[in-house]
């Protein structure tokens, strides 16, 4: 920046005349924030407004010095007392509840629908007897029963396909066990008539 470049930023920005602003930058060697100094100590601008704080309780009145640190105290707990984040996690269990009783979970034999059950009730059942419950889903997958999950929003992992594989899965080891225990059974036949 030029020297008739900073005298017009002085002038600008202190609003004294472009004589003033150059007479100024002359007398300090060119340096703009001397050149602001200067001007102030001689009168042409006004320096900056200083405001006085104090910080000795006394000044101030008891009430707005307990209401300010109350308000403080507040703002740095997030604004809930334990009653409201109680009330918060009621709330949002009674939305888990509420959801879980949505979701049903179906049994299926050959497209038809066997039974239904909300899923609050297969998880009280799988906490109560969860060997049990595990059984019966598979001797069900065995039986040819298939599970299906209605009502559930999407996840990242797909209970449903997982439900169908195993159900696949369930029925190809059960026509193995019966492709070999008929072959078993041909084999003690030949033996037996020869």
């Amino acid at each position: 920046m030029d020297n008739l470049e900073k005298a017009e930023k002085i002038r600008e920005k202190t609003g004294v005349t472009y004589d003033e602003a150059k007479r100024a930058l002359e007398a300090c060697n060119y340096d703009m924030l001397d050149a602001v100094v200067y001007l102030e100590t001689l009168g042409k601008i006004r320096g900056p407004q200083v405001g006085t704080y104090y910080t000795e309780p006394e000044m101030y009145s008891s009430d707005e010095f307990t209401r300010a640190q109350a308000e403080y105290q507040e703002s740095c707990k997030g604004g809930k007392s334990f009653g409201e984040s109680l009330d918060s996690f009621f709330g949002w269990c009674g939305k888990i509840l509420k959801r879980s009783m949505e979701i049903k979970f179906k049994v299926y034999k050959d497209n038809d629908e066997k039974f239904s059950l909300p899923l609050l009730l297969l998880i009280v059942f799988s906490i109560a007897s969860l060997g049990a419950t595990l059984v019966v889903l598979v001797v069900g997958l065995l039986c040819d029963y298939r599970y299906r999950f209605e009502d559930l929003d999407e996840v990242k992992f797909n209970v449903n396909d997982f439900c169908d594989r195993a159900g696949e899965k369930a029925s190809e080891i059960k026509n193995d066990f019966k492709n070999k225990n008929n072959n078993v059974n041909n084999d003690n036949k030949d033996n037996i008539n020869e």
